[in-house]
């Protein structure tokens, strides 16, 4: 069970929000942009690492908004959004040459995000558990207890 976020305001990132929202972007357009270029016969390092690889990706596209979006609601909407982008990357490849939708990739995508939310929501819960230690360790006049 996830405990409630919004019950208690975590504020240590929100200076750095607007640069991970910003990163998400940026990160999303580079993965169009590498999934929907004509593909290459580059070797493979060993037997579906492009599977690894989009595990990793996703991971790293469902981290960022859970990082960086302040509430759980628009965090997991932007991890859905995440999945849906990989479903059309997949169907859109269907146009590409030398590319080819996969659905062993959209799974690999989806694992992937589920990994990154999975991850997103440990570490906001280790943020809120700071937080409270902090609060328990300085009084409200911002004395030591």
């Amino acid at each position: 069970m996830l405990p409630d976020f919004s019950a208690r305001t975590v504020r240590p990132m929100s200076s750095t929000r607007p640069f991970i929202l910003t990163l998400w972007a940026a990160s999303l357009a580079a993965v169009a942009w590498l999934s929907l270029t004509p593909g290459s016969d580059a070797p493979s390092l060993f037997p579906h690492q492009d599977k690894l690889f989009h595990l990793l990706v996703y991971t790293w596209l469902a981290l960022l908004p859970m990082r960086g979006f302040a509430t759980r609601s628009a965090a997991f909407t932007g991890v859905g959004a995440v999945i849906l982008f990989g479903a059309g990357l997949e169907v859109a490849q269907a146009f590409v040459p030398l590319r080819q939708p996969s659905l062993a990739d959209l799974i690999a995508n989806i694992i992937g995000a589920g990994c990154g939310a999975w991850l997103g929501v440990r570490l906001k819960m280790r943020d809120y558990l700071k937080q409270i230690r902090m609060d328990q360790h300085y009084k409200l006049d911002g004395s030591r207890k």
